[in-house]
């Protein structure tokens, strides 16, 4: 089943309809977007897709997760040496990313958490092995 809410939705009414067909077995996709800092010849905060996954306990998935957002490309969230101001916007939008996964964590109880990267590589890793490539006077 799919459904589109008006522009923007009311959060009570997305939960309304998604609980209408909440079972063990079944999952729930929402598709939005939040703002970002984006590089289009110059920076600026613009929509940026963002899925947030609800899997029931019984849906079979390769990870075993109940709660998934993707965020997109990783590339959103990490320095691009060629770009001025890239270390600076990246931060931000990775600001953005680490204050979300704070208000789920403060509303949802959860037994473990992973940053996963489109790569399949730990997440972490790449943002300290880029940052640590720049050269930051």
């Amino acid at each position: 089943m799919e459904r589109e809410f008006q522009t923007p939705a009311e959060p009570r009414e997305i939960a309304s309809a998604a609980r209408e067909f909440a079972h063990a077995d079944s999952s729930i996709e929402v598709d939005g977007s939040w703002d970002l800092w984006q590089f289009d010849e110059d920076w600026k905060l613009a929509p940026a897709a963002v899925t947030l996954l609800c899997l029931g306990p019984s849906f079979e998935n390769e990870s075993d997760d109940h709660l998934r957002i993707e965020f997109g490309p990783d590339a959103r969230f990490l320095p691009i040496p060629e770009i001025e101001g890239s270390l600076r916007m990246g931060q931000s939008n990775l600001r953005s990313l680490l204050h979300l996964v704070s208000e789920i964590e403060k509303n949802l109880p959860l037994e473990n958490r992973r940053l996963w990267s489109e790569s399949g590589a730990n997440f972490a890793g790449i943002v300290a092995d880029r940052i640590g490539g720049l050269d930051i006077q």
